[in-house]
């Protein structure tokens, strides 16, 4: 290991690119909830666990890193939230345009973007074929969308007829895009149940569709035969102004503050003084000032003209709020009043647990707290309840609550959103499975100016010039001192003026506006460009400034090293040089920069996971480092060990105005718009019609694209922005990162994105 000194250092970070997985993000009401306001390649493996933004090895290693920038305007967000909905596994959001995303669950179709099955997303996915929606909500399986004209759209499961489109009725029937509920077009309102739904029409009448357990419809039959796959009318409701559904019942709340409920009432969910179910509405006794009603699996909440709140129902687990309950057998028949909240403005139930929003923003839950859906801070075990309203933390903001089976959502005044509780699948809309006792923001920081991502950490660039870091630490690579991992943003210390972030596979470098650069993290490679480092167990936990380096105006991170363009068009690297990827002429890894030979006109560089690469003003590239799949496109390579020490020159190319890097594969965007990679192509990462194995050891023209703008590479997948706004992903959709490709050899159209 020497430790030469030479310029630095840096990267141009892909930051035009591409939004994938921060898509867009209420509600009547919904199902278990209402919503209120409402290894072919040595140079990589087949990861054998894919967590969001986190893969890893078969040796359990993190994998490669990728320089996944996304920019971001954080004034005007393209597709604002204005209301969110949670259902049993999913949640949804309705933007301000009329379109709808969900995530989360899809095993049977409930997100609506023409994909199902046992995985769900992670981030959100647009739902097809709705640009004027007014109001969404989420049943247990299914979601729906209440138009402008007054007609529904529905989608998901249908074994019970649901969607009210006259099909379904069977096990396995779904649909995995909306379609129109028959018959219906004046609708006000809509809610989902667990297997039914039910509008509210102009006239003050209900009419419900699906299951018809339990007397659910309302239309004085029951029973598995007595479903109905349209729409039939709730029996003498004539002057209803909201609608909820729980699992088995449905309530409707009248004109005079009165609410009136019908379907299952083992627990007593109806409020009648009874535990008998009714086929036809029945009135919720004592209750004459209601001004919102929600409904969950077997417990049912009003909000009152005073700001307080009566629930009734199931209590095994404190969900009606009165000091009582958390046994077996627990339930009241009539309502009983929620301790200690005089000033609500929203409430919402979800299995076992509900929600207030309060007048100054604030949000308060009571109830089951298994996997954290209280969002204090507490969780972790079935015991866990809270007999009595609990604060929410660190939310002071929100318009809008929502609660889903185990986890709850929040919207907040700056139109982010955050949820809290249980993970499983992708419910927190955060990109990890990991459940969270504390609200978690759902995609974006909305001051960032720059996001940028590697497999199990990611970092925002604020206005301000601060920086902020979540995901794994291990390596200190969130640089706020510790190494304990964060599920929320946390802020890098001492780092008030940076321009550009990267991030590499386990460390993070900044740019400064005074042209150095800092990094922190992992430095077993000299990664950090500090002098020090080059050990097993080196780390910093904080920014360290890389040494040498003054005149940088971009930085990009691979897995292992770093490097700087500066002003002058030179370029210099450090770390780790095992496959020659700091392009020095030698294999000597380096505790700080080094030059690159033979670059002076440089415009713009690249990482990848053992290879490095830079445009040049005259439209060439050149790479250097591993070659072993042939990533260096000079028409040689191809086989393990193979590398090259100093640039050599991509064949064939001579237009290039941008250039992206994968693990064992690079791509290129030339001036007329077309694509061409090279490399690596097990996943058809190249995007030229092969795979499976297949390499290419010169440029290759990805198929079918003639107006990209701007493109960016990952793991084993790429993606490119057109001009009308769309954008087009290849390669690997192990995990759906393709955003609704069917052929991944060949690029395909992302649901969500538009011109």
């Amino acid at each position: 290991m020497r430790q030469s000194a030479s310029p630095l250092r840096t990267y141009l970070v892909l930051s035009l690119l591409i939004p994938l997985a921060l898509l867009a993000a209420s509600c009547s009401s919904n199902p278990d909830n209402t919503t209120t306001d409402r290894s072919q390649n040595p140079d990589e493996a087949t990861p054998d666990f894919q967590n969001g933004n986190e893969s890893r090895l078969p040796d359990g290693s993190p994998d490669p890193s990728r320089d996944n920038t996304i920019s971001a305007n954080p004034q005007e967000p393209a597709n604002k939230a204005v209301a969110v909905t949670a259902g049993r596994w999913h949640s949804c959001a309705l933007h301000q345009g009329g379109t709808i995303s969900c995530w989360g669950s899809n095993n049977s179709g409930q997100l609506g973007n023409d994909t199902g099955g046992e995985d769900g997303n992670l981030g959100s996915v647009q739902v097809l074929g709705i640009s004027d929606a007014t109001t969404i909500t989420t049943g247990g399986y299914h979601s729906c969308a209440l138009h402008q004209d007054g007609t529904i759209s529905c989608w998901g499961n249908n074994e019970y007829g649901e969607l009210g489109n006259g099909t379904g009725g069977n096990d396995e029937e779904r649909s995995l895009v909306p379609v129109k509920v028959q018959g219906i077009s004046d609708a006000t309102a809509i809610t989902a149940g667990g297997s039914h739904s039910c509008a509210l029409h102009q006239d003050g009448t209900i009419s419900c569709w699906g299951n018809n357990n339990y007397g659910r419809l309302g239309n004085g039959t029951a029973g598995e035969d007595e479903g109905s796959l349209v729409p039939v009318e709730v029996r003498g409701i004539t002057d209803a102004t909201a609608i909820t559904a729980g699992v088995a019942n449905s309530c409707a709340l009248h004109e005079d503050g009165t609410i009136s409920c019908w379907g299952d009432n083992f627990y007593g969910q109806l409020g009648n003084g009874t535990d008998k179910s009714s086929l036809v509405p029945v009135q919720v006794l004592g209750i004459t000032d209601a001004t919102t009603i929600t409904t969950a699996e077997y417990h049912s909440c009003a909000l009152h003209q005073d700001g307080t709140i009566s629930c009734w129902g199931n209590n095994e687990y404190g969900e009606l709020g009165n000091g009582t309950g958390g046994n077996d057998e627990d339930h009241s028949l009539m309502p009983v009043e929620v301790l200690g909240i005089t000033d609500a403005t929203a409430i919402t139930a979800g299995y076992a647990h509900s929600c207030a929003l309060h007048e100054d923003g604030t949000i308060s839950c009571w109830g089951h707290n298994n996997f954290g859906q209280l969002g204090n801070g507490t969780g972790g075990n079935d015991k866990e309840r809270s007999l009595v309203p609990v604060q929410v933390l660190g939310i002071t903001d929100a318009t809008t609550i929502t609660t889903g089976r185990y986890h709850s959502c929040a919207l907040h005044q700056d139109i982010t959103i955050s949820c809290w509780g249980l993970n499983s699948s992708g419910q927190l809309g955060n990109g990890t499975e990991n459940g969270s006792y504390v609200p978690v923001q759902v995609w974006s920081i909305y001051d960032a100016t720059t996001i940028t991502t590697s497999n199990d950490h990611s970092c925002a660039l604020h206005q301000g010039g601060t920086i902020s870091c979540w995901g794994d630490n291990f390596y200190g690579q969130l640089g706020n001192g510790t190494t304990i991992d964060s599920s929320v943003p946390v802020g890098v210390l001492g780092i008030t003026d940076a321009t550009t972030i990267t991030t590499g596979r386990g460390h993070s470098c900044a740019l400064h506006e005074d042209d150095n650069i800092s990094c922190w993290g992992n430095n077993e490679d000299g990664q950090l460009g500090n002098g020090t480092g080059g050990n097993e167990g080196e780390r910093s936990f904080v920014p360290v400034r890389v040494l040498d380096i003054s005149d940088a105006t971009a930085i990009t991170a691979g897995r292992e090293h770093s490097c700087a363009l500066h002003q002058g068009g030179n370029i210099s690297c450090w770390g780790s040089n095992r496959s020659g990827q700091l392009g020095d002429g030698t294999d000597d890894s380096s505790l700080v920069p080094v030059q690159v030979p033979g670059i002076t006109d440089a415009t713009a560089i690249t990482a990848g996971n053992r290879h490095s690469c830079a445009l040049h003003q005259d439209g060439n590239i050149s790479c250097w480092g591993s070659n072993s799949s042939g990533q260096l496109g000079n028409g040689t390579g191809g086989n393990e060990g193979e590398r090259n020490l100093e640039p050599v020159q991509v064949l064939d190319i001579s237009n290039a105005t941008a250039i992206t890097t994968g693990v064992a594969n690079s791509c290129a965007l030339h001036e007329g718009g077309t694509i061409s990679c090279w490399g690596a192509n097990w996943a058809g990462q190249l995007g030229n019609g092969t795979g499976d194995g297949e390499r290419s050891l010169v440029p290759a023209e990805v198929l079918g694209i003639s107006d990209a703008t701007a493109i960016t590479t990952s793991r084993d997948h790429s993606c490119a922005l057109h001009q009308d706004g769309t954008i087009s992903c290849w390669g690997n959709d192990d995990d759906g990162q393709l955003g609704d490709g069917r052929d991944p050899r060949v690029p395909n159209l992302v649901v969500g994105f538009g011109g």
